[in-house]
């Protein structure tokens, strides 16, 4: 049966769903536009990015010198550090039962002179 709309449209049947798929087509075209959008930016914004990269890298390169080593300062300052740093530490062992012992052991040989 055909009814009419209040906007004078007639209504069959067959597209009830009409209304429907249209909003869905609605809301995917929405998707696809807002990915779209999402991606141009993401793009532009790596580009963007790789040419300040870049730039930095050319600056970095303008401003690179050369400088020469002083090795007697050199050499003086490694000497130093390896004596500081060296293999030689002393180990410092905290056992009491050990002190008592040696202790004892001195008491004794005071008391025998």
């Amino acid at each position: 049966m055909l009814k009419r709309n209040k906007k004078n449209e007639i209504e069959i049947p067959e597209y009830k769903q009409y209304g429907k798929l249209r909003l869905l087509s609605f809301f995917i075209i929405g998707l696809i536009g807002v990915g779209l959008i999402g991606g141009i930016i993401f793009v532009y914004s790596n580009i963007y990015s790789a040419i300040n990269q870049t730039q930095a890298v050319l600056m970095l390169n303008t401003n690179l010198s050369i400088k020469t080593i002083n090795f007697t300062q050199y050499d003086k300052v490694d000497k130093l550090w390896k004596e500081k740093y060296s293999d030689e530490e002393l180990i410092i062992t905290r056992d009491p039962f050990n002190a008592v012992v040696e202790a004892t052991k001195i008491e004794e040989e005071i008391k025998i002179e």
